[in-house]
């Protein structure tokens, strides 16, 4: 099992972008951030993430679509995805 924690890090979307590398991450914290399309390309390619730690206010609620569509089963922030609404 692989953990990554990044929140008390000055890690920037540049750097999120390097992730998809990290194809055992089971766990992910990012610090509060915007994250542009190449570094949610990223999060989105970490396919064994179980759980994503992030500030969801940063992100807009298609990027948070985006997230669900591509891993289904992650735990963002705690909680699943059949407790949040969200639009697609």
């Amino acid at each position: 099992m692989s953990y990554l924690f990044l929140g008390k890090t000055s890690i920037t979307a540049v750097g999120v972008r390097r992730l998809a590398d990290c194809k055992k991450l089971i766990l992910l914290e990012i610090p509060s951030m915007t994250l542009d399309e190449a570094a949610l390309d990223a999060i989105a390619g970490c396919t064994r993430l179980q759980f994503l730690l992030l500030d969801e206010n940063r992100l807009a609620d298609s990027q948070l679509v985006r997230l669900q569509q591509a891993l289904p089963r992650v735990r963002l922030n705690g909680k699943t995805w059949k407790r949040r609404q969200l639009a697609p």
